[in-house]
């Protein structure tokens, strides 16, 4: 086998890994609150248009004209510029609203981030950087998490790979004068702009190394590898050229003015050192012995001219990242700025590949370290909910047992009470708990918000006017009129003193204990019926 073929079967391989990887969880969870929110603004999963409502869309665009009316709700809700929606709107097509299609489109597109990655690779460093950059990013167990949700953050890593590949193509002169080239560097511009707002930071870092370190003979740095300057002319097109994929961005700037300002009044970001840790954790497969040596011989290697472009951006993205929460507090999740993750990748294969110059078995090594520890990572659970501000998702059996459950045996005149996660985080489950039980026309409330007597726990799925009441008297109150009550619990969740606290109140308001009517690998369901009637009721909705 040539050394061509070798390497494009270890391309296919490290494919392969990707795929299996984000594959082996696109079934483990129901949709949680952010897919809700893709589906809400995109009009797709069990939305046939996007959901109007009373927003001020419903008079601005009228029934819906699309793509007009996905673009309206984006804007209205300004977390997240439209790209990702509109890219899902037209996938729509293939899916037919199936959630288990949609996150297909999330691992196809991190598929694709990991196949420039190994071109990006290959381009800056050699055939064998290639495939450990693809590997690095391939088995990120973080990158890996996000291939499998219906959000746009696998999108949020291959648009600056894109942008970063066309720059550094740009700046060969044997790749300069085509047309196709061009075209496709400001396309990855403006899409990383419309992919996610920190696509600002991610073209700003490119900017910054253009303007500063890339013309040595009229640039600030004069003194920086004059040996591989591009001539003046070329500088000024490119730089023209990343000028016009920015002002594809400007109808949107009022909406990214508009974001900032809310995200100014909503405090609930991570203070800089957490945030760098967690970075630092997320991004590292926790590997920080690893990284942080990887990080010295690349900033060692500053003169280098493809190292000082990694530095500059990736450095770029994490303080205008950091600068920017100082002033919006909205950093409470790594996430937002995974828009570094190629720089990053990147930095630490030169850094490998350094080693390999003095040891190839311990080069190859360190990346099969990486590896391995990214396929344990992204088999576990463990992980992710080790990051802060992590938000737990509802196994999808659990699901499909309460819908199935609410669809077979609750009547309009039964109450389903739910206890799927901790009462101050019950209310990112709201709208979800709708989307699949919103259909069936029966009441459905949280046991946390039930149950708790602090006030704080925003769930909306209990009324307003019930939380000024003590706890009895808004157990009475839902109860009352009540055949029979409901309750599901997720296995994994302690809710012991919670439910005999419950059962204790209905009790006391002649309802029967039937216990565990119910029971799966994921939720077990305990029905409360009225005096006089029978807990046989339950035999129809045994799993």
């Amino acid at each position: 086998m040539t050394q061509k073929r070798l390497h494009w079967a270890w391309m296919l391989s490290i494919l392969l890994l990707s795929c299996y990887l984000g594959a082996q969880h696109l079934t483990d969870d129901a949709i949680w609150f952010d897919e809700w929110i893709t589906y809400f603004i995109s009009g797709t999963g069990a939305f046939e248009s996007p959901a109007l409502g009373n927003t001020p869309c419903a008079e601005i665009v009228g029934d819906g004209i699309p793509p007009l009316d996905t673009l309206c709700l984006a804007a209205i809700d300004n977390s997240w510029p439209p790209a990702f929606f509109l890219l899902l709107k037209a996938w729509d097509f293939i899916s037919n609203g199936i959630t288990f299609t949609d996150r297909i489109l999330a691992l196809f597109i991190g598929m694709l981030a990991v196949a420039v990655m190994y071109r990006m690779g290959k381009r800056m460093f050699s055939p064998s950087g290639g495939l450990i950059a693809a590997a690095l990013l391939a088995s990120s167990a973080f990158f890996v998490y996000y291939t499998h949700e219906v959000r746009g953050y696998t999108l949020y890593v291959l648009m600056p790979a894109l942008a970063g590949y066309f720059y550094w193509l740009m700046l060969d002169s044997r790749y300069y004068n085509k047309r196709w080239l061009k075209w496709s560097f400001v396309a990855s511009i403006a899409l990383t702009l419309y992919t996610h707002y920190i696509g600002i930071a991610v073209v700003l870092g490119i900017g910054i190394y253009h303007v500063f370190f890339e013309r040595s003979r009229t640039g600030i740095f004069r003194g920086a590898r004059r040996d591989n300057s591009i001539t003046p002319h070329r500088w000024t097109t490119i730089l023209k050229m990343g000028i016009n994929g920015c002002l594809f961005y400007a109808p949107w700037v009022a909406v990214l003015y508009i974001s900032f300002l809310n995200e100014s009044i909503n405090k609930r970001s991570l203070d800089t050192l957490s945030l760098l840790q967690s970075t630092l954790y997320g991004f590292g497969n926790n590997l920080w012995w690893l990284v942080l040596p990887a990080l010295i011989i690349a900033i060692l290697n500053w003169k280098n001219r493809i190292v000082r472009f990694l530095l500059v951006w990736a450095v770029t993205i994490l303080s205008v990242s950091l600068l920017g929460n100082l002033a919006a507090d909205f950093l409470f999740h790594p996430r937002h700025i995974m828009g570094m993750l190629p720089a990053l990748m990147l930095l630490l294969t030169f850094a490998i590949l350094q080693v390999m110059k003095r040891s190839s078995m311990i080069g190859w090594s360190l990346v099969t370290v990486w590896v391995g520890v990214g396929i344990f990572l992204s088999m576990s659970d463990t992980f992710m909910n080790n990051l802060p501000r992590h938000i737990s998702t509802v196994p999808q059996t659990a699901m499909d047992t309460i819908v199935d459950t609410a669809n077979q045996c609750v009547s309009e005149n039964d109450l389903l009470i739910l206890a799927i996660d901790e009462a101050q985080d019950e209310w990112v489950h709201d709208q979800p708990i709708d989307y699949y039980l919103g259909a069936s026309d029966i009441d459905v409330v949280q046991l946390g918000s039930l149950m708790t007597n602090d006030g704080d726990n925003p769930s909306v799925l209990l009324p307003r006017e019930l939380y000024r009441l003590l706890i009895e008297e808004r157990v009475q109150s839902i109860s009352e009129a009540r055949d029979n009550i409901w309750l599901m619990t997720l296995n994994e969740l302690d809710v012991d003193e919670q439910q005999a606290q419950l059962t204790e109140m209905l009790t006391e308001d002649d309802f029967i204990n039937c216990g565990f009517v119910i029971k799966s690998p994921t939720v077990n369901g305990t029905l409360y019926t009225k005096l006089g009637a029978t807990c046989d009721i339950a035999q129809p909705c045994q799993p």
